[in-house]
């Protein structure tokens, strides 16, 4: 099988982005009166954010697999830099 997951794992994921999108909403408004427009991304840096998200997750995958035999403190550097890039252009 090439995408196996245990049964638990896609309602797990869903709680907690529905917590962690929940708690966005709470910090941003309540805590910390962030104005509304800086809390609204366009569609395309949403889009663009997910799609980033996802090819780091598959490049996290392939690096840390023993697929390329990258050594892991590379891997790690390697998704240090790239969460950093990611953090920067669509939430710093």
């Amino acid at each position: 099988d090439l995408v196996h997951t245990a049964p638990f794992v896609p309602p797990l994921f869903g709680f907690a982005a529905v917590l962690i999108g929940g708690l966005y909403l709470l910090f941003d408004q309540q805590v910390f009166n962030t104005p509304a427009p800086a809390t609204t991304p366009t569609p395309w840096k949403v889009l663009y954010g997910i799609s980033f998200f996802a090819a780091q997750y598959w490049l996290s995958g392939l690096l840390a697999g023993g697929y390329t035999g990258v050594p892991l403190a590379a891997t790690h550097a390697v998704l240090l830099a790239t969460g950093f890039l990611s953090w920067s252009a669509f939430d710093g």
